[in-house]
Formats: structure tokens, C-alpha cells, sequence
């Protein structure tokens, strides 16, 4: 698989490794799982200083610190045990879907939608969702990414 030489260089580099253990891999994820404990300005202020040395390397620091921080504010306790030592220490990467063709990336005007069930296991945020997303940032390199929807049971 040929990747474009930024994702190639994220992926073979170990500066990934090197940021995760500064903190910057979960700026804003509660520090009882390996987070920072950070706020959003902190974390601002970081990823502007970093921006300047690696952009695109920075780019998905953005992505994969909003994928913990959604884990850590809305998951369940076996999500966040389960999931965020290993996205904060960089040892799982993350992504997110939120385009949609209708909508673009206005959260707003998404149409895919989910459902909690009864039967909602401890690991799975949503049994189902039904909708297509059309640009998902790293995809086919990231093990997990975190679906954006409308929720159907407050609606």
C-alpha cells in the first residue's frame, strides 16, 4: 500500500510515540486513565505551537485528542478502562466519521442516526447507526474511529 509521504512518516516515525509521552495524545482526557487533564486553550495553544514544526502530524494529534475526549466525557467506566490508557499512550489510534454527502462536515445537518438498545453492551456506545460518511481522516490505518449521529432516542 503506497501512503502519501505524511501518513507514511507519521506511521513509520517515532514522534508519535515521543508526543504521546508528553502528554499530547490525551491533553483533554482525565488523568485517572493517562490524560493531561487539560483544558481546550491549553490544548490550543499547544497544537498552534506544534502546528509550526509539523502540521500535518499536529493535524491528527487534533483528531485523536477529540476521539479520547469524547470516550472519556460520554463513554461508559469499561469504555474509558478499556479504551484511553492505550489512546493516551499512543499504543491504539483513532479517528472520526463525520462528512456525510448531504451535509459535508456540518454536525449539524448530519443524517446518520443511532439508537441505544437494551441489550447495549458495555463496549459499544450505539448498537446501531445507519448512515454513509464520505471522508474519514486515516482510513485504513487507524483500528477504531468514532462515528458521528444523531441520537433517534431523544428525538
Amino acid at each position: 500500500m503506497l501512503l502519501p509521504l505524511p501518513v507514511f512518516h507519521f506511521i513509520g516515525g517515532t514522534h508519535i510515540q515521543e508526543a504521546a509521552e508528553l502528554g499530547f495524545a490525551g491533553l483533554y482526557v482525565r488523568d485517572d486513565v493517562g490524560g493531561t487533564g487539560l483544558g481546550r486553550l491549553d490544548a490550543a495553544i499547544i497544537f498552534e505551537a506544534l502546528a509550526y514544526a509539523d502540521p500535518s502530524t499536529t493535524a491528527y494529534l487534533t483528531i485523536h485528542n477529540m476521539v479520547s475526549w469524547m470516550i472519556d466525557s460520554f463513554g461508559t467506566p469499561t469504555q474509558r478502562q478499556l479504551y484511553l490508557p492505550q489512546l493516551t499512550a499512543m499504543d491504539l489510534f483513532s479517528s472520526y466519521c463525520l462528512t456525510e454527502p448531504a451535509a459535508g462536515s456540518d454536525a449539524a445537518s448530519l443524517k446518520t442516526t443511532a439508537k441505544r438498545y437494551a441489550a447495549n453492551t458495555a463496549t459499544t456506545l450505539c448498537d446501531l447507526y445507519c448512515g454513509i460518511h464520505i471522508y474519514i481522516h486515516h482510513t485504513g490505518i487507524v483500528p477504531m474511529a468514532i462515528t458521528y449521529s444523531l441520537d433517534k432516542s431523544s428525538l
